[in-house]
């Protein structure tokens, strides 16, 4: 059964990945808890409050968060880009996992004008990255 992040797990997963990736706040958690789409009117916005936030900047951080999620059984949601009017909505005591700060071009190949890149890159980057 899932579970609902306490401040012990949360201090574990600072321990773990850093404090600067890791929030509880309630301002963060409540700018996370809700996509744009109109349709999330229709409910409590507490029902998609994160028990935290948590922006990962490795692939290791995320293979940490997981297992420490998984070890508690805490649900997770992604979050990606966060710039369109509809996004995930948070899990109520969940983890919220931004992956914004992994938004690295990786491979780019002119002769097929395909990116290769991670999750959290957004349009604007991968133009500043073809305007270089």
């Amino acid at each position: 059964m899932l579970q609902a992040i306490t401040n012990k797990i949360t201090k574990e997963l600072k321990l773990a990945i850093g404090e600067n990736k890791v929030s509880d706040s309630k301002y963060t958690r409540i700018a996370y808890r809700l996509s744009h789409s109109t349709e999330t009117l229709l409910f409590d916005p507490d029902d998609f409050t994160p028990g935290c936030v948590v922006w990962p900047e490795r692939v290791e951080d995320i293979q940490t968060i997981l297992t420490i999620a998984s070890e508690h059984e805490v649900p997770i949601v992604p979050v990606a880009g966060r710039t369109c009017s509809s996004d995930s909505e948070g899990i109520k005591g969940g983890i919220a996992l931004d992956l914004s700060r992994m938004n690295q071009v990786i491979e780019f190949s002119e002769g097929t004008q395909r990116f290769t890149a991670e999750s959290g890159i957004c349009v604007s980057e991968c133009v500043a990255y073809l305007q270089k």
